[in-house]
């Protein structure tokens, strides 16, 4: 059948298929903050579907980042991260809340 040839074409040719769950995450900045290392071109961005966001701090990417991970869909890896990256926002929050506090002080 077709299905049997398309296996043994893929594996003669070393391919291996990818899960059909498998997603990646690629973060990428304007090309104009950093033209030395542009990587998402014209020729990259079709391989993407994408969301443009506004300078933001790096507390509001990671609940951005997080926010979008749905739970049906969360290896236990990724809900791991998802811990690790919401900590990590909450410890960058009350430190940036803290800074702020010390200031106004001044």
């Amino acid at each position: 059948t077709e299905a049997v040839a398309t296996d043994r074409l893929e594996r003669e040719l070393g391919l291996l298929r990818v899960h059909e769950s498998f997603r990646v995450l690629a973060l990428a900045e304007s090309s104009k903050s950093n033209e030395r290392h542009r990587w998402l071109q014209s020729e990259t961005l079709p391989l993407f579907a994408f969301e443009v966001l506004p300078d933001m701090s790096l507390v509001d990417k990671i609940k951005f980042v997080t926010d979008s991970m749905t739970a049906e869909s969360m290896t236990p890896a990724m809900h791991r991260a998802q811990q690790v990256l919401g900590g990590l926002a909450e410890k960058l929050e009350s430190t940036a809340g803290s800074n702020d506090a010390d200031s106004g002080d001044q």
